[in-house]
């Protein structure tokens, strides 16, 4: 039986931090035993790659100094040939058989220098410069087919990584998260249908990358998408104007006088024009049947990391007291009802809460305790660093600390040449990813009763589509950049949207909508009055957006297990991709693997 995680604190500290970083260890070394590399071989060839380059960077050192010192020496070489045709012709210009005799020697000296030294850097310094580039040449041939073979020795392990590797060992630290091969069309409609969630629908937000699966039968996302809002911006334009006018004045003699003199004036003018507004956000999105009625938000507070000084708790007696302002106040639309845990509603602080009565259910005296030192915690986690916001039955929560995490744990930024490197890494992306999910999920896993309630899908085992769902097809669109969808005029970035196939086959199309604006500039004009007391008319450049989009089919294939599956060596489950490069043949070259989807842009004929 699976143990819930009832205090997610202390449970990481004590026991998951450490179990988690045995898993990956020995999952890593699996790896490498599967993948055969030669660990001391690979050794061998990292020792020499480090040779080679410390070898090439002193040859590199010592070359510059050899071709500063030529400059120097033909620098020193013409100056001395040009002083000596200098004197030679001072020598033709005097009379005086004394100077005409100080310019000749003047003369043959610095002539034997500028000789000498000519002789010099063709004879010792050029060849010596010649040696020393030709031997970096050849140190720089054999540090390129070194590595050639070091990439060629690790290519067995850098195949075996692929895009469950991260969901699969958080699951086996954390098995009460499981995760979905790919986010579903059933998991999609059970949070539409089941949980009231409408944000699969939302044109303004296209989904990068996205993991979902379920909790003790209760379905998650945990992803990043590109959301888009029309905004405002405001253009600043301005106008240089002049004018003559009449000054008096009293000269030193003390009469009144008067001249003409020119003003100058900048006249500013701005105008607010409609303007598209894109940002990124990490989330993790939780659906749950308990307290079903409940809405409240919460950001982070300012009293979380406070010390127990003078000045901080005046400061928390005064929010406290505020609060409790705030609890007696029954002429309001809230029932906001302050807690006998005064640390919890100071530091949580739902005042937005919509039912008493369920908010006191799902938030226990030892939920309170739990959240209070989740929220209170500057050395285990991350602290006080995230939004929570629950519209009934689906909770959204915004970790800070997401921000820097590559949640899709992309196959490539494991691929090496050095196996001793590639292991350090593995290990410290894989803790560090464990860690930001953990602690993305540490909120909802400190209410014991969202672990206790179990989804009716859940406990009478309802059967979901398996089909991949209109936001997993965003996220492989979006794994290409979205400019390679983008509409030709459009200026902007492009919110990706897919269609719904028609057809429940594993080898399907559908059109890729970029949605995006295309910008023509405007001027307006705004009257302004100068110091000359009349009206101008103050130029100011703006941007016109206007919606674009345009449509590209991108053809998928769907696998019924992961292509790298560590359970199986026999290479069958690479069949049916297999069978998909075959009858794609013209595009093989353009097809890619994304999870367990094989996909490609389909190109206009």
């Amino acid at each position: 039986m699976i143990e819930d995680v009832f205090e997610p604190l202390t449970t990481y500290r004590d026991h998951l931090r450490e179990e988690h970083a045995r898993n990956t260890a020995d999952f890593f070394e699996t790896l490498v035993k599967r993948s055969g590399v030669d660990e001391d071989a690979n050794r061998a060839l990292i020792t020499n790659i480090e040779d080679l380059k410390s070898i090439i960077e002193k040859a590199e050192k010592r070359l510059k100094l050899w071709q500063r010192f030529r400059r120097f020496l033909i620098f020193v070489s013409v100056s001395s040939a040009v002083i000596a045709a200098v004197t030679l012709l001072a020598f033709f210009q005097e009379d005086f058989s004394h100077k005409r005799v100080a310019a000749t020697l003047f003369f043959l000296v610095f002539l034997f220098v500028s000789v000498a030294l000519c002789l010099l850097i063709k004879r010792k310094i050029s060849p010596n410069v010649q040696r020393l580039d030709a031997k970096l040449s050849d140190f720089g041939e054999e540090l390129e087919q070194t590595e050639h073979d070091a990439w060629t020795q690790m290519g067995p392990l850098n195949e075996l990584y692929d895009w469950d590797i991260a969901p699969l060992l958080v699951s086996k630290s954390l098995p009460r998260l499981s995760f979905d091969r790919f986010f579903s069309r059933g998991r999609l409609s059970q949070l539409s249908n089941n949980f009231g969630w409408n944000g699969s629908v939302d044109k303004n937000r296209s989904i990068l990358f996205a993991h979902s699966g379920e909790i003790n039968g209760n379905p998650f996302i945990i992803g990043e998408s590109l959301d888009f809002n029309m905004s405002e911006k405001t253009y600043h334009g301005q106008l240089n104007i002049s004018w003559r006018e009449q000054r008096t004045y009293t000269d030193a003699k003390g009469r009144r006088r008067t001249e003409w003199v020119t003003r100058h004036q900048t006249l500013h003018a701005s105008v607010t024009k409609p303007c598209p507004e894109h940002t990124r956000h990490k989330f993790l999105l939780y659906g749950n049947e308990a307290a079903p009625d409940l809405r409240f938000s919460r950001t982070p507070s300012e009293f979380s990391h406070l010390k127990d000084g003078f000045f901080s708790k005046l400061q928390r007696r005064k929010e406290l007291n505020r609060l409790k302002k705030f609890s007696r106040n029954l002429d309001d639309e809230y029932g906001y009802t302050l807690m006998a845990n005064h640390d919890f509603e100071l530091l949580f602080k739902a005042m937005d809460r919509s039912d008493e009565v369920q908010f006191r259910l799902l938030f226990t005296p030892l939920a309170q305790h739990q959240m209070v030192a989740l929220l209170k915690d500057t050395e285990i986690g991350f602290g006080d660093d995230f939004v929570f916001i629950k519209s009934g039955m689906i909770n959204h929560i915004f970790p800070t600390h997401l921000r820097d995490l590559r949640i899709d744990a992309h196959p490539g930024l494991f691929h090496s040449n050095d196996l001793g490197a590639a292991r350090k890494f593995f290990n410290h992306f894989h803790n560090e990813y464990f860690k930001a999910v953990y602690f993305a999920f540490a909120p909802l896993l400190a209410i014991p009763l969202y672990q206790q309630h179990r989804s009716f899908e859940d406990i009478y085992k309802t059967v979901f589509s398996k089909q991949a769902s209109s936001l997993e097809h965003e996220s492989i669109a979006n794994s290409y950049g979205y400019k390679h969808f983008a509409h030709p005029d459009s200026i902007t970035p492009s919110i990706l949207k897919t269609t719904v196939p028609k057809t429940d086959s594993d080898e399907y199309s559908i059109d890729v909508i970029a949605h995006g604006f295309s910008g023509k500039g405007r001027v307006d004009y705004v009257s302004k009055m100068g110091g000359d007391g009349r009206v101008h008319d103050v130029p100011v450049n703006w941007t016109e957006y206007t919606p674009v989009r345009r449509f590209t089919p991108v053809m998928l294939r769907e696998c019924e297990d992961p292509v790298n599956s560590l359970d199986k060596d026999d290479g069958t489950k690479k069949t049916n991709f297999q069978e998909f490069y075959e009858k794609w043949q013209e595009e093989k070259n353009l097809i890619g693997l994304r999870r367990s989807i094989a996909h490609f842009v389909k190109m206009n004929r």
